[in-house]
Parts: C-alpha cells; structure tokens; sequence
C-alpha cells in the first residue's frame, strides 16, 4: 500500500465520523450527529467573518 493510498484511506475514514455503532447509536436516541448539528447551525451561503 503506497503512502497515498493510505493517506486516502485515512481521509475516509475521517469524513465518515467515527465508527457506525456510534451514528446508529445516536440515530437511536433521536440525537444529531455533531457534523449535521454544525451544518444546521451555520448558514453555507454566506461567509464567516470573525472580527477582533
């Protein structure tokens, strides 16, 4: 396995978000994702600014 592949694999690995036990789990609870609740939060159309 080259280095790419296994960076690849790594990136999949995390955009996936963890194991599926975990999303079933949540799913089960009627709980959100930690991603879903972050999309739902911030508006994808509009940038963010952070001002000091």
């Amino acid at each position: 396995m080259t280095r790419e592949q296994k960076l690849l694999g790594e990136i999949e690995r995390i955009q996936k978000g963890g194991n599926a036990k975990g999303h079933k789990k949540l799913k089960q609870i009627g709980k959100l994702f930690v991603r879903d609740r972050i999309k739902l939060f911030f508006d994808e159309e509009k940038p963010f600014y952070q001002s000091l």
